[in-house]
């Protein structure tokens, strides 16, 4: 049962990836949002940061996010600094300034 909810979480996170690329984050969202709630409950530190980082990226890509979505993406840079996750902090950075540009509240 494990294993079918972190494929399952990591096939929600892909297809909105697949979304974002094709530059349709509207998309992206809702199976986002599950990705998170599954993420939550997987234990996984890595898991509880790289989905919300995601989720924020496409509403970054929307053009707006809530505060709650800005303090998400702050546990999760926190959590990558403290696993050493570079790659991904680096990602997650980049969404951050994106959403500091699109003003208070990211909208």
């Amino acid at each position: 049962m494990r294993s079918a909810r972190r494929f399952k979480r990591q096939a929600l996170r892909l297809l909105a990836r697949t979304h974002l690329a094709q530059g349709d984050p509207e998309a992206a969202i809702p199976g986002l949002e599950r990705c998170v709630a599954l993420a939550e409950k997987s234990g996984s530190s890595y898991e509880r940061a790289r989905a919300p980082a995601v989720l924020a990226e496409a509403q970054a890509s929307c053009g707006s996010a809530d505060n709650a979505c800005e303090d998400t993406l702050a546990e999760a840079i926190r959590l990558f600094k403290k696993m050493g996750a570079h790659y991904d902090l680096d990602m997650a950075e980049e969404v951050r300034e994106r959403l500091e540009s699109l003003g208070p509240g990211g909208g």
